[in-house]
């Protein structure tokens, strides 16, 4: 099973809002599509495929109607090597619900991110987004979503909220 991050508020520390911040300035200078790619790359990790199967497949059931069926998933709609889609051939469907999951995510810090007004404070945005993240998942927020933060955290800095977040 997963690992789960927090459930509630006090279980965001300093310390995993400071390691979210570095990160997510150690990837800043990355391309667009280097950092989608080591992101997507993440769908390799037995945790992540275990997550996605077993909590987020259950947990949105809707992600088995038409237009989430395996058939209609690509691997070139994700930023992966040859050698990696390869890897995958044979769990298509965990190929959209990463999509899905990395959309839910960025969903959310949009949100949040567009409803603050004033100069940024790196560790305060990335604390409320963690916060908000909380009702997006039932079984408590897991560790898998913290690659889909960062990469957004580094593409804000690097980018700018139009570009991440685009209207």
């Amino acid at each position: 099973m997963a690992k789960v991050l927090y459930t509630v508020e006090d279980g965001i520390s300093d310390d995993l809002l400071t390691y979210i911040e570095n990160k997510a300035q150690v990837l800043r200078p990355l391309d667009e599509f280097t950092l989608d790619s080591i992101v997507d790359s993440e769908v390799l990790n037995p945790e992540v495929q275990d997550y996605l199967e077993n909590v987020f497949a259950q947990e949105n059931p809707h992600l088995q109607e038409e237009g989430f069926a395996v058939e209609t998933l690509y691997i070139t709609d994700l930023a992966l090597s040859f050698e990696q889609s390869k890897a995958l051939l044979r769990k298509a469907g965990l190929l959209g619900w990463w999509r899905r999951l990395k959309e839910k995510i960025r969903k959310v810090f949009c949100q949040v991110v567009g409803s603050i007004e004033g100069d940024f404070d790196w560790k305060e945005i990335i604390k409320l987004v963690l916060l908000a993240l909380i009702p997006a998942f039932a079984s408590g927020v897991p560790a898998v979503v913290l690659p889909i933060v960062v990469a957004l955290v580094a593409s804000l800095m690097k980018y700018g909220y139009a570009r991440v977040c685009p209207a």
